[in-house]
């Protein structure tokens, strides 16, 4: 796996939500940008020096509460994620949390905004519908960094797809966004092979689906005639060794072995 510079072990610090303010006291909210099952995401502003944020407003009825002494008590599990994942050192594939308010009905949750950037799923169409692969192996990077630095600290997030990682289209920088079908870490639940986690089988499903879009602009479809992936477009050996092996039926690849895999190891 991956490593990252500096990382040592955390030491939780008590944070809570802004009690003495509102959050239009601090920040201007604009636009609707995005919207899910969870919530809606509006670009803001702070009002004290400008800074691009997310705001992203959940009703409460949406979200479920945890109780996390070491963090501040209890909270949205959603804002109790990201609070664990900030504890210094934070990862920089990951959506900086900034600060989070509650109110009776909803509770609003502020975020870094890196501009320029699109989610992943636009990017691609705005390339012609696919990326290179030296490209999508950069992604991929970041991604199985931020994915280590959630394991580390405990958490799952869930839902791992092209919208729901941020690229900076200047310096394709990623970032990871939307904890709301994360979850902290429990005991394994193990299907078959004992030796697998089935949280981790579903996000490695989830990120081999996720990059063969990306590379090959469809979603991986197996021959009719010989079982094997079909590839649309010329592609290197190596990716598709790596995606045979994602995908395979038998022999499951672990996070570690896809980031040791020889395609990840490329020079282009």
């Amino acid at each position: 796996m991956p490593s990252e510079a500096g990382r040592s072990t955390p030491s939780p610090k008590p944070t809570s939500s802004n009690p003495k303010e509102r959050l239009e006291d601090l920040y201007f909210k604009g636009a609707l940008i995005g919207s899910g099952a969870f919530g809606n995401v509006y670009a803001g502003i702070r009002k004290k020096d400008g800074l691009p944020v997310a705001i992203k407003e959940v009703l409460n009825d949406n979200g479920e509460e945890v109780d996390i002494p070491a963090l501040g008590g209890k909270m949205p599990k959603e804002v109790a994620l990201m609070m664990q994942l900030s504890i210094p050192p934070a990862c920089p594939y990951i959506v900086e949390f900034i600060e989070w308010f509650d109110g009776p009905e909803s509770h609003s949750i502020v975020m870094e905004r890196p501009e320029p950037c699109q989610d992943l799923h636009h990017y691609s169409i705005v390339c012609g519908g696919s990326l290179s692969e030296e490209v999508a192996q950069l992604v991929l990077l970041q991604l199985l960094l931020a994915l280590c630095h959630c394991e580390d600290r405990g958490v799952r997030h869930g839902d791992i797809w092209n919208k729901n990682l941020l690229i900076q289209t200047e310096s394709l920088r990623v970032k990871l966004i939307d904890f709301g079908c994360g979850s902290f870490r429990k005991d394994p639940k193990y299907l078959g092979a004992p030796q697998l986690d089935v949280d981790v089988m579903f996000t490695i499903r989830c990120i081999s689906s996720m990059l063969f879009r990306l590379v090959c602009g469809t979603l991986p479809v197996r021959s009719r005639e010989t079982g094997s992936l079909d590839f649309p477009r010329a592609v290197s050996e190596e990716f598709k060794d790596l995606m045979d092996r994602c995908f395979s039926r038998i022999n499951y690849l672990t996070l570690e072995e896809i980031a040791s895999h020889p395609w990840l190891q490329k020079s282009w």
